[in-house]
C-alpha cells in the first residue's frame, strides 16, 4: 500500500501521465464528517480538482460526479453534467464542509444512483474514488456490493483510524488502496502517482459473450478485462469507421505495445483467438486478460463480440464468417459492406 501525497506531486503526475486520453465515468466520495477537519477538507478537494484536470472532461470521454458525505451523503456534482474543466474545478473547490458524523456506508449505498446512466454497455469502466479516514467492516461489505455490479473501487484512506486490511478489502484489488496524508501538502513523497497512472488505465470489466457498441478518438482506448475460460476465447471486432490497434495482456492493465503479449490492427475487422497455449506461455497465476482496444483516427466506430473457444470460420479464399455477422449486418447495411478477414496475431518483442 502507498503513502504520499505533495504540491510536487501533482507536478510529477502531469509531467509522467499527462492527459488521460480514455473514457471513464468518474465518481469521487469526499469525507466531509468532524474528524476530517476543514484544513484537510480543503487540501482533499484541491488535490482531486488538480487531479482531473488530467482527465478530457467531456459528454464523449470522462465524465465526472462528486459525493460528499458527513452523517448524510451528498450529490455535489451530478455525472456529466459538467463538461468544462475549469467551471469542474470551480464546483469541487466550492464544496462545503459538513463537520459531523461519518456515514461512508450511506455514501457507498448513493453510488448507483450517481452511476444510473454509466455507459458501461459501451465499454467504459464505472470508477469510484473514495477518500476517508475511518473504515469499517459495513464499509467493506457495501463496497463489495458495488463490486459486484462491476464498479471499480480505489479506496484513499487518511488519518489515524485507517484500518489497512478493511481499506484494502474496499477496493477492488489491493493495489487500488493507497494512505495518503492531507494535513500536509508540502511533505515530499511520490507514492500516490500509481494511483493515477492505474485509473486511467482501469478496464471495463466484461463477460463472454457481451456485445459492446463503442466509438474513440484517435489515441483514446477501451480498456477491457475477461476472465479466461478455459477453452480460451475468441474476440471479434467489426469496425464501421476508422482503424484500431488491439493488445493484450495476461498481467498488466491497459497493456501498450511494449507491454503485451499480443496485438493486432485493422480497418475493417479484427479476429483474434485466445488460445489457452497462448495463456499458457505467461507468467500469471490469474485468469485475467487485459485487452485495450486504441483509436487510430480522429473518429473510430466499432463492435466489440467475444465468444469461449475459437469461433472463427475460414471459408474459402481465406475470409471468415463470425457470428458477430448476423448481428451487425443491418447496422452494415446503413453504412458500407466491408469486407471480412482474419487478421494475423502478431507477437510483440518486450523491452526492459
Amino acid at each position: 500500500m502507498a503513502t504520499g501525497c505533495t504540491k510536487d506531486l501533482l507536478e510529477e503526475i502531469k509531467r509522467d501521465v499527462g492527459n488521460c486520453n480514455n473514457s471513464l465515468d468518474l465518481v469521487f466520495i469526499l469525507d466531509s464528517s468532524g474528524s476530517v477537519e476543514a484544513t484537510s477538507f480543503n487540501n482533499m478537494k484541491h488535490f482531486v480538482a488538480e487531479i482531473v484536470s488530467n482527465f478530457m472532461i467531456q459528454a464523449n470521454s470522462t465524465r465526472v460526479g462528486v459525493i460528499q458525505f458527513s452523517d448524510t451523503p451528498k450529490i455535489e456534482i451530478v455525472l456529466g453534467f459538467i463538461d468544462s474543466i475549469n467551471i469542474l474545478k470551480t464546483a469541487i473547490n466550492n464544496i462545503v464542509y459538513i463537520g459531523s458524523q461519518t456515514n461512508v456506508v450511506a455514501a457507498l449505498n448513493l453510488v448507483p444512483t450517481v452511476l444510473i446512466n454509466a455507459r458501461a454497455n459501451e465499454g467504459i469502466p464505472s470508477v469510484v474514488i473514495l477518500l476517508t479516514d475511518q473504515t469499517s467492516e459495513p464499509t467493506v461489505k457495501a463496497a463489495i456490493a458495488l463490486h459486484e455490479q462491476e464498479i471499480q473501487i480505489y479506496a484513499i484512506g487518511f488519518g489515524n483510524s485507517i484500518n489497512e486490511t478493511q481499506l484494502q478489502n474496499t477496493a477492488s484489488d489491493p493495489n487500488y488502496a493507497f494512505i495518503t496524508d492531507f494535513t500536509n501538502f508540502d511533505s515530499s513523497t511520490n507514492k500516490l502517482r500509481p494511483l493515477w497512472q492505474t485509473v486511467c488505465t482501469t478496464p471495463a470489466k466484461t463477460e463472454i459473450n457481451e456485445i459492446l457498441q463503442t466509438k474513440i478518438g484517435k489515441d483514446q482506448a477501451t480498456n477491457l478485462l475477461f476472465d479466461f475460460p478455459l477453452e480460451g476465447f475468441t474476440v471479434s471486432i467489426q469496425i464501421f469507421d476508422g482503424e484500431l490497434v488491439v493488445y493484450g495482456s495476461f498481467i498488466i492493465q491497459g497493456p501498450t505495445s511494449l507491454t503485451a503479449d499480443f496485438t493486432s490492427n485493422s480497418t475493417n475487422k479484427i479476429e483474434i483467438f485466445v488460445s489457452p497455449e497462448l495463456f499458457n506461455q505467461s507468467t500469471t497465476r490469474e485468469h485475467s486478460v487485459f485487452v485495450s482496444i486504441v483509436g487510430q483516427r480522429n473518429y473510430n466506430i466499432f463492435f466489440v463480440n467475444t465468444t469461449a473457444g475459437d469461433t472463427r470460420v475460414i471459408i474459402g479464399g481465406g475470409s471468415s464468417v463470425h457470428p458477430l455477422s448476423i448481428w451487425t449486418m443491418s447496422f452494415i447495411t446503413c453504412f458500407v459492406m466491408f469486407s471480412s478477414e482474419i487478421i494475423n496475431i502478431f507477437p510483440v518483442s518486450k523491452s526492459g
